[in-house]
């Protein structure tokens, strides 16, 4: 942490940087509370970085995060005033049980005795020492740490994780080849008329307990049942704000639910709709659409929207999924995005587009063509706002259009806490 006087040993020397192991903390920051670490992992296992901060200060140093990635990688917008305050970080409803996906997983055997039960778990962080006082440190070979269990992951996952260590220690007999184990939440709307608890989504499938017996946990409001899918092409479903989603189990969605409610509020109150006017119309184009997710959640919202996905089993997904929902002023094409805007003939003045892309972000060819485009006006979620930043400076500056915009606003949304990762959210808007 900023503040900490520490021991460190160093092991690799880089032009720019050292890699080291926390050894000990000889005085520590004001913002660290060690007492707050609630995971015995934590330090080793390089899942988390944050545990050791009271959660107001995890959200300023996300919003530092994206301060300093448009600093830094969005240059020309912070030397020319280009760029808005960056909002507050929006806090998760859950800082704890909230991961919907895990993937454990283990490495080939390394001693003489192959049957030995390998580590299953998550990468380790080198060698720290700094809380060997409290939790003694455990030798394992290789980089991945034996990890018996992730307070981040929701309920039944951690359940599911559980029973899949179980099953490899029952059946393990050696193997020259690591594996994946998928751990994702798969879940099924109960029927509030049925006595017996009958699902209106399809059969419970997924993770079983060293009994045999199906892993299920229902939700508080006795809405939902939840088990934990292990197969990589099942098709699991989440529900949110109402709407059922299904897509294959190994397929991006959102780890974290409980936040996308305030996620696709903010995007749908940024997209300047409006429809106490009856003649008005609102159109909305959701580039890298995935299963889904925006497109449908505010169809409500506007006139008509449409998702494009390169993914061809996203979008039979999403189509799937519009059926399901029974919303029907909705439509998705298959096709690569940077293809995208010469097959829709939306009104580019009623328009706006949602970009929601892989972390490597948006390529110079789409950002040409969403700026000949021209729509009203650009909502960008992104889960690397460092690529974000690259851009949106990108598309302002270096784009025929760019010059006709301003950004509106950006802010950070915390999908993991504990972690350094934030979700950054960038409203552009063309100029009056």
């Amino acid at each position: 942490m900023p503040g900490d006087i520490v021991t460190i040993k160093v092991f690799i020397t880089k032009v720019q940087y050292v890699e080291s192991d926390l050894i000990k903390i000889t005085e520590g920051s004001p913002q660290r509370h060690d007492e707050l670490i609630k995971c015995k992992y934590f330090g080793s296992c390089s899942g988390c970085q944050y545990q050791q901060l009271h959660y107001s200060d995890q959200l300023k140093f996300k919003q530092a995060t994206i301060q300093n990635a448009y600093k830094f990688f969005a240059p020309r917008l912070s030397q020319n005033g280009q760029l808005p305050t960056i909002g507050e970080t929006m806090p998760s409803p859950l800082q704890y049980g909230y991961r919907s996906k895990l993937t454990p997983h283990y490495e080939p055997h390394r001693s003489a005795d192959a049957k030995t039960l390998p580590n299953v778990g998550f990468g380790s962080k080198g060698r720290p020492q700094f809380r060997s006082d409290v939790v003694p440190l455990r030798d394992y070979p290789g980089s991945v740490m034996d990890i018996e269990d992730c307070i981040i992951g929701t309920p039944i996952i951690r359940q599911g994780m559980k029973n899949e260590r179980a099953k490899l220690a029952a059946n393990y007999k050696g193997s020259k080849k690591g594996a994946t184990i998928l751990l994702r939440e798969d879940t099924k709307l109960i029927d509030p008329e049925s006595e017996t608890g009958a699902l209106l989504d399809g059969p419970l499938k997924g993770s079983r307990d060293v009994n045999g017996e199906l892993s299920v946990i229902k939700t508080e409001d006795g809405k939902f049942a939840k088990t934990c899918v292990t197969d990589n092409n099942a098709t699991v479903s989440e529900n949110v704000n109402g709407i059922r989603f299904d897509f294959v189990a190994n397929e991006f969605f959102q780890n974290n639910n409980s936040i996308l409610p305030s996620v696709i509020k903010y995007v749908s109150d940024n997209l300047s709709i409006d429809l106490s006017d009856p003649e008005n119309e609102n159109y909305l184009v959701d580039a890298y659409c995935g299963s889904g997710l925006f497109s449908l959640s505010i169809a409500k919202d506007v006139t008509k929207s449409l998702g494009v996905e390169i993914s061809a089993k996203s979008i039979q997904f999403a189509k799937l999924n519009k059926e399901i929902n029974k919303i029907t002023n909705c439509d998705f094409i298959e096709g690569k995005a940077e293809k995208l805007f010469s097959k829709i003939d939306f009104p580019k003045d009623k328009t706006s587009v949602i970009l929601d892309p892989p972390r490597k972000g948006c390529d110079e060819v789409f950002l040409k063509q969403l700026s000949e485009f021209f729509p009203r006006k650009i909502v960008y979620v992104s889960c690397n706002v460092h690529s974000q930043a690259r851009d949106v400076e990108y598309f302002l500056n270096d784009t025929e259009n760019g010059k006709h915009y301003e950004v509106e606003s950006i802010r950070g949304f915390d999908f993991f806490p504990q972690t350094h990762h934030v979700e950054g959210v960038a409203v552009l808007k063309r100029k009056a």
